[in-house]
């Protein structure tokens, strides 16, 4: 089974995450997501089938610089390339994840998705774009110190 399906939808097309683990992003799962990217319409919606995604699979990070440079990096630079990219969340949105959904051009979320920073729980710093994303004050001390905020929140900017 893929991790990532891609659907046609005529005029636009599904990317589905469908990876184990909440589709925490291993190195397989990132690979499968940039290749659907690259093959989308120009009109793409991005979602999760179990949650949107619990950020990077850290059991499967070998050299994080490689792996920022080589996946994780472009993953961000075709979410924001000339495409239309609409990120759908649902349940949790974390870590790398958070940087891909704040990244999509319209961002969606069902009531009570929780948003978490998380980076400092396993001692990175805030990447794929999250401390760009998150601007002010109260969203540069979340991505730094960690924490967390729902989409009602989010909405109100009360984070």
């Amino acid at each position: 089974m893929s991790l990532v399906k891609l659907e046609d939808k005529g005029k636009w097309s599904l990317i589905v995450m469908r990876g184990p683990k909440l589709n925490a992003l291993s190195r397989e799962m990132r690979d499968e997501l940039l290749s659907a990217l690259r093959s989308a319409k120009p009109v793409t919606v991005l979602t999760g089938e179990s949650a949107y995604c619990v950020g990077a699979d850290v059991t499967s990070l070998s050299d994080i610089r490689k792996e920022l440079e080589e996946s994780f990096h472009p993953l961000l630079r075709e979410i924001r390339s000339d495409r239309i990219v609409i990120s759908v969340a649902d349940k949790i949105v974390a870590g790398a994840c958070l940087g891909m959904f704040l990244a999509s051009d319209v961002r969606i979320a069902s009531p009570g998705t929780r948003f978490v920073t998380g980076f400092q729980g396993i001692g990175l710093a805030p990447d794929t774009g999250v401390a760009l994303f998150l601007r002010g004050y109260k969203g540069m001390k979340m991505a730094v110190l960690g924490g967390e905020f729902t989409a009602e929140e989010g909405e109100k900017r009360t984070y």
